[in-house]
């Protein structure tokens, strides 16, 4: 039909024209068709994403070599600012974070939420990817936009294999956030108890506190997380609070 005249840049009502469709499911051969007939290779969707940016979050590495090799543009970004390598990241494609890796993609381009490549594996708990972003130079200490490392974020979400790994490969266990909140007082008002333990295995200080002076005992005994209790107090965790006016209080804000 393309052969006959018909519109090779036609587009769904998400944006996405049959460049990217093909993208998309790994039909290598159709993308050399159209390739081969001029199709925008530069072509986005609703969201920003082009057809490297579709090919990688799929895993098609031979496709996305394709692509590139005609030309696409490696940096190009999604409306979210998100690149071909954290998108990939996002989504443990780690044969394609490889590929991108040799080609010298910025392994510290961050998101509009400050999140780098290796933040977002970490969030999504892609421990191969993970690693490899560390073992290939990735910043292990990058901080987003709210003052949180990759290790703040694993130990929020509970993610504990990859915890185990940023600590492993020399992660502070006592960076802060912007509220000066370290992993341990993250995990444990998340309830997230393994990695509050790995933490505290790791030489974790108990009582650090947050900006506004709370613990993480303080906090996981405001959210009502007893196992976190019950390990901190274990550990030795000062409960000398005093008078608990502060159950009054939202507690969230001092945390995040």
């Amino acid at each position: 039909m393309i052969d006959k005249g018909a519109n090779i840049e036609a587009r769904q009502t998400n944006g996405w024209n049959a460049l990217m469709l093909v993208c998309s499911k790994g039909f290598e051969s159709s993308v050399r068709f159209f390739l081969e007939r001029r199709a925008n290779i530069e072509s986005r969707n609703n969201d920003g994403y082009t057809p490297l940016i579709i090919a990688c979050s799929n895993g098609h590495e031979s496709i996305a070599r394709l692509l590139i090799e005609r030309g696409a543009n490696i940096n190009a970004v999604s409306a979210k600012r998100h690149n071909s390598l954290m998108i990939a990241s996002h989504h443990g494609q780690e044969s394609v974070a490889r590929m991108l890796i040799e080609k010298r993609m910025d392994l510290e381009a961050r998101d509009k939420d400050g999140l780098t490549a290796l933040a977002i594996a970490c969030c999504n708990d892609r421990h191969s990817v993970a690693r490899l972003l560390i073992e290939s130079g990735a910043n292990i200490e990058s901080k987003t936009s709210i003052g949180s490392t990759p290790l703040s974020w694993t130990s929020q979400l509970g993610h504990e294999s990859t915890a185990r790994l940023l600590i492993e490969k020399g992660a502070n266990i006592e960076a802060r956030n912007d509220k000066g909140s370290t992993p341990l007082i993250v995990a444990s008002v998340m309830g997230n108890e393994t990695v509050a333990k790995l933490l505290l295995d790791k030489g974790a200080f108990i009582d650090a506190k947050t900006s506004s002076q709370w613990t993480a005992l303080m906090l996981a005994t405001l959210e009502n997380q007893v196992a976190v209790v019950r390990l901190l107090l274990s550990r030795g965790a000062d409960f000398n609070f005093g008078v608990c006016v502060f159950l009054l209080f939202p507690f969230f804000s001092f945390v995040f």
